[in-house]
């Protein structure tokens, strides 16, 4: 018995596609072929050095496996279920679930039985909509000498993006990453992208518990200290509009 990704119901007469209704796999893509083309693994070892900031490879940095895929005009980014790591792409997808309803700007994602043999996470290749273009990991920006901090980035973002959107979505990324116990935004999990020699957007990429965004008091802060810290720079605020932004989530899920 097959169960479908997207609404939880048993597949039945047909086989599955991706794992999901042939109808379901047709309303999260809007495309009717369902066959993925151009399937290549791309990982962070494969990569060479000199070529490491390219828009090709810069989403492939990190210990997970990762593939390229298209359907159609489209492309895709799958992380694929391995016997290290079986649960990444269910735990992938309910991060994403959980930014998602708390209103944090997402590309387009899915899980997915690929080939009907191995669960994989899929998200659309965001660059796609900023063609022609590229990233720039924020680390290119910071002083070597210093730590990887909330301080030292938002110094980097006011001087490249001067909004205040920008500082807000990085808060949000910050906070909601202390809550799902992600710790992985190191140098090459947040960037730009530069377009026509203008740096537009900024984004966080992955969520794979490994590294902290350091405070002013501690390499290795909780969640409680990553609160201080925003308060002391002042934006109590914000911290204020992503605290009601929990709330009515939770309330939401105990309503439905």
């Amino acid at each position: 018995m097959h169960i479908c990704f997207k609404y939880s119901l048993t597949i039945e007469y047909k086989p599955p596609t991706h794992g999901l209704h042939k109808s379901c796999f047709y309303e999260w893509f809007k495309i009717s072929n369902t066959n993925f083309s151009n399937v290549a693994l791309k990982k962070a070892f494969d990569i060479p050095k000199e070529s490491s900031d390219s828009v090709n490879t810069s989403f492939f940095h990190g210990k997970f496996k990762k593939y390229t895929a298209n359907l159609e005009n489209r492309s895709y980014i799958l992380k694929v279920q391995d016997d290290d790591y079986p649960e990444l792409p269910r735990i992938e997808y309910l991060s994403n679930q959980i930014a998602k309803n708390l209103g944090l700007t997402l590309p387009n994602f899915y899980l997915i039985h690929f080939l009907n043999e191995l669960e994989a996470f899929v998200v659309n290749n965001f660059m796609d909509n900023y063609s022609p273009g590229n990233l720039i990991h924020i680390y290119h920006f910071l002083n070597p000498n210093q730590p990887f901090s909330f301080q030292a980035i938002l110094k980097v973002l006011h001087e490249k993006l001067g909004s205040l959107r920008a500082i807000e979505q990085f808060i949000n990324l910050c906070l909601f990453d202390a809550i799902i116990g992600n710790h992985d935004s190191h140098g090459r999990n947040i960037t730009f992208i530069e377009k026509q020699k203008r740096i537009r957007v900024l984004l966080g990429v992955n969520s794979n518990p490994r590294r902290r965004i350091f405070t002013a008091k501690t390499y290795n802060p909780t969640m409680q200290e990553y609160v201080v810290e925003f308060k002391q720079i002042g934006y109590l605020e914000h911290l204020d509009v992503f605290k009601k932004m929990i709330i009515t989530y939770f309330l939401m899920r105990n309503h439905t």
